[in-house]
C-alpha cells in the first residue's frame, strides 16, 4: 500500500524522466492526486485559455501493482504533449515510443485501456464509492454504478437477477445495492453450485472486497443401516437345575418361639 506522498513522489519522477527523454511535456504540469476521483485512475485537466495542466490521480493508485502506475501516469503525461489530447495521432506515437523506451509491462493503447479499468474496479477505495457492484461469477467482470438507482446498470440487475432461469443464462450475482454491502450475495438463477466452486477457488481466494466467497450447499448422504437379527437359543435346563429350584420355588419357615424366621 502506498502513501498519497509516495504517489506524488513517483508522478514527478516521470515527469522529470520523459522531460530528459525528449519527450515535448509542457511546461507547467502539476501532479495531485484527487480524493473525488473514482471514475478511472487518472485524467488530465487542462485549465481553460491557458498551457497549465494537471494530472489527477486517484487515491485507489495506491492499492495497484507498480507496472499498472508507471503506466497511468505516463499515459497521462503524454496527453499535456502538443497534438495528444486525444488517443490517436501523435498520442499514439509517443505511446508507442513511451512503451519501447521504458519497457512497460502494459503497453498504452490508443482505444482506452481494459486491463487498468479492471484492476481499478477490483480496488477497495473503487468498491467502497460504489453503491451497486454487480459481478460474473464466471468470468470475475464487474459492473458498478455511484448512483442508488435509475442507471442501465439498475435496469440490468432486475433483468438478470429476477428473470426465470428458462430465458436467462447470465450468471450474476449483486454483492453491492444502495451503498450496503450485502451479507449474502444475491445470485442470478441460471448459478450453479459448481459456478460456485469455481467462483470462490479463481477469485474469491484474491481477498478482494469486490470478490465475496460464496456460500456452498453440502450434500449429505444417508446410508441407512440394515437391521441386525440376532437368535437366542433356548437351552433346556439340565435335570439338577430344575430340581435345585422347584426345592425353593416356596420359602421354609421356622418357629422360634414368637419370632417367625424365612431362611428364603
Amino acid at each position: 500500500m502506498r502513501s498519497k506522498k509516495e504517489l506524488l513522489e513517483r508522478g514527478l519522477y516521470w515527469l522529470e524522466r520523459m522531460r530528459s527523454d525528449g519527450f515535448p511535456i509542457a511546461d507547467d504540469v502539476t501532479v495531485v492526486v484527487d480524493s473525488e476521483q473514482k471514475k478511472c485512475f487518472a485524467y488530465c485537466h487542462k485549465k481553460r485559455g491557458t498551457e497549465k495542466y494537471e494530472v489527477h490521480l486517484t487515491p485507489a493508485l495506491a492499492e495497484i501493482e507498480g507496472d499498472i502506475v508507471d503506466n497511468t501516469i505516463i499515459h497521462e503525461i503524454i496527453h499535456t504533449c502538443p497534438g495528444c489530447w486525444g488517443h490517436t495521432g501523435m498520442f499514439r506515437v509517443h505511446g508507442v515510443k513511451a512503451t519501447s523506451l521504458y519497457g512497460l509491462k502494459y503497453p498504452i493503447e490508443t482505444q482506452g485501456d481494459n486491463l487498468q479499468s479492471l484492476a481499478l474496479q477490483r480496488t477497495r477505495a473503487y468498491f467502497e464509492k460504489s453503491k451497486l457492484v454487480l459481478v460474473n461469477v464466471e468470468s470475475g467482470e464487474i459492473i458498478q454504478s455511484f448512483k442508488s438507482s435509475g442507471t442501465w446498470m439498475h435496469r440490468f440487475a432486475t433483468r438478470v437477477l429476477k428473470t426465470p432461469i428458462t430465458a436467462n443464462t447470465e450468471k450474476w450475482m449483486l454483492v453491492k445495492d444502495f451503498g450496503k454491502v450485502l451479507l449474502t450475495p444475491m445470485l442470478s438463477p441460471s448459478v450453479t453450485e459448481e459456478n460456485k466452486k469455481a467462483f470462490n477457488e479463481k477469485f474469491a481466494s484474491l481477498g478482494l472486497a469486490c470478490y465475496p466467497s460464496l456460500p456452498i450447499m453440502q450434500t449429505l448422504t444417508v446410508h441407512p443401516r440394515k437391521p441386525s437379527v440376532s437368535a437366542t437359543a433356548k437351552v433346556k435346563p439340565q435335570m439338577e437345575a430344575r430340581i435345585a429350584a422347584k426345592a425353593v420355588s416356596e420359602p421354609v419357615v421356622v418357629y422360634t418361639g414368637t419370632t417367625q424366621l424365612s431362611l428364603f
